[in-house]
């Protein structure tokens, strides 16, 4: 007979009923030898090539014919020849190889429902079998897949997870399989044979963030563990990465917060102007104290110093955490005459008639940029700084804002890193006749300030125009708590 198995371990003793090494040649066999089978196995031979056709989606388990399918099961189960019970452990056992390869849910409803119909008809050694079937393959399972194979043959008990350490071990040493010998050690609960901080920073080197995050689940001394390596392995992005996906409370790494805080700053210092990142982070002590020990890295010594002593940062210890720094900044603050440094002024701080940064910093040619003046704005009159509910300026601004057919909208955030999020930190809007520049920080938690603009961002008759305005208004519906739908245009 044509396809027949090899292993031993299936073999049939009833040399009128051979045993199959795979799926359809079992099904084409019982088509030509056993006519009362014939409309059931075409069943299930439409369910094989549905599968074969859906083998991503699985759509096949939510039609009429699978219900039709496991209804034919059950009735003619009961009609089962005693040399078919050979046949069924075919059929069973290359199920548990399939279990090898792939694993779906809806894979599992399925599996699970034709063991409950076939143990329905039969005795009940029929758990036996089955688990006996399962533990001959369990070492063959995929080992993304073999929790759950061993979680739904009930199998736990059965299986000796030390027969497979020497296996695990030689993929751990192979850098082409070491991920494959991680996932066998998290299926069978292996993680005290093994020298998890070597497998974590691995891990690391290899960016695998979906399988660090699998080791450290419900593990905080794995999370803290593997953050610490992460920045020992100058990996401070991807530990970022890793917090957020852990959905986890990144004040718990302060390490963490503060080496992507001097990230930050570095990537800015090389893409502006040190006085540009000084406006940037002027409200913040203690993260201009990093820009200023960058800038004395960076042998900008001018620069730093004017920013002490125009913000004072000496004023407590913390601000320049770096002892070598701090102490090389007090000896210039110090009375020895031979240490001095030109004072530096940041131009943008000074009053500029809201002109282009790049013209007031020289980058940029004069006129290179629209001025507020183009548009026939007078900066004196036209231009309000809102900062108070209870002033009549807001409630001015609140009545020609909503009476306006159309506005400009635009905002400013001061996020340094993916971890801040203090919202938005100015409203800048235009109407016909004035210009109005919101501090959001400040009024963000006022009931008045709140009512204005969910109505304004829910009022379809005003038309707000902007540039890229949909993360501003994402930012907008969670301060406000706005779910009414918003025009954006």
């Amino acid at each position: 007979m044509e396809n027949q198995n090899t292993d031993q371990s299936f073999q049939n003793t009833d040399n009128q009923t051979p045993t199959f090494s795979n799926w359809k040649t079992c099904i084409n066999y019982l088509l030509n030898h056993k006519n009362a089978w014939e409309t059931r196995l075409q069943s299930l031979k439409k369910l094989d090539d549905a599968l074969l056709k859906n083998r991503q989606q699985f759509n096949i388990f939510k039609t009429e014919m699978f219900k039709q399918i496991l209804s034919e099961e059950a009735s003619l189960l009961s009609t089962f020849p005693n040399p078919i019970s050979i046949i069924l452990n075919d059929i069973l056992r290359i199920y548990v190889e399939t279990m090898s390869k792939s694993y779906h849910s809806q894979t599992q409803q399925l599996f699970r429902q034709i063991l409950k119909e076939i143990k329905s008809q039969f005795c009940s050694s029929f758990d036996e079998k089955i688990k006996e079937l399962a533990i001959h393959h369990w070492q063959s399972i995929n080992p993304s897949h073999l929790k759950f194979y061993i979680e739904l043959f009930e199998i736990q008990a059965l299986v000796n997870p030390n027969e497979l350490l020497p296996k695990i071990d030689a993929l751990l040493d192979d850098g082409k399989t070491f991920e494959v010998g991680v996932q066998y050690i998290l299926a069978l609960d292996l993680q005290y044979e093994f020298n998890m901080k070597k497998l974590l920073e691995t891990l690391i080197r290899k960016q695998n963030v979906v399988l660090i995050l699998n080791v450290i689940e419900n593990n905080s001394h794995y999370q803290k563990e593997v953050i610490r390596l992460c920045l020992l392995n100058r990996e401070a992005t991807l530990a970022g990465e890793i917090v957020t996906k852990l959905k986890a409370d990144p004040h718990q790494f302060p390490e963490l917060i503060s080496t992507l805080k001097r990230m930050a700053i570095r990537f800015r210092i090389r893409e502006a102007t040190w006085m540009q990142v000084e406006e940037f982070l002027c409200e913040a002590k203690d993260t201009l104290g990093i820009l200023v020990e960058e800038l004395v890295k960076a042998k900008k010594l001018n620069q730093a110093l004017s920013i002490v002593k125009r913000w004072n940062l000496l004023e407590k210890q913390h601000f320049i955490a770096d002892k070598r720094i701090r102490n090389q900044i007090l000896s210039y603050f110090s009375k020895d005459p031979k240490l001095v440094f030109e004072y530096l002024e940041n131009e943008l701080f000074n009053k500029d008639d809201f002109a282009p940064t790049e013209e007031i910093l020289g980058l940029s040619q004069p006129g290179t940029f629209w001025h507020l003046k183009d548009f026939g704005y007078d900066i004196a009159t036209d231009l309000l700084f809102i900062d108070n509910c209870e002033s009549e300026a807001f409630d001015n601004a609140i009545s020609d804002i909503l009476n306006a057919k159309e506005i400009g909208l635009d905002t400013e955030f001061k996020n340094l890193t993916r971890f801040d999020n203090s919202g938005t930190a100015l409203l800048q809007i235009a109407t016909e006749k004035k210009l109005y520049l919101i501090d959001s920080m400040k009024l963000s938690k006022e009931k008045k300030y709140n009512d204005f603009m969910k109505s304004l961002l829910s009022n379809p008759d005003i038309k707000k125009i902007g540039h890229t305005l949909d993360n501003d208004i994402d930012e907008f519906k969670v301060a406000c708590n706005i779910k009414d739908n918003l025009v954006n245009l």
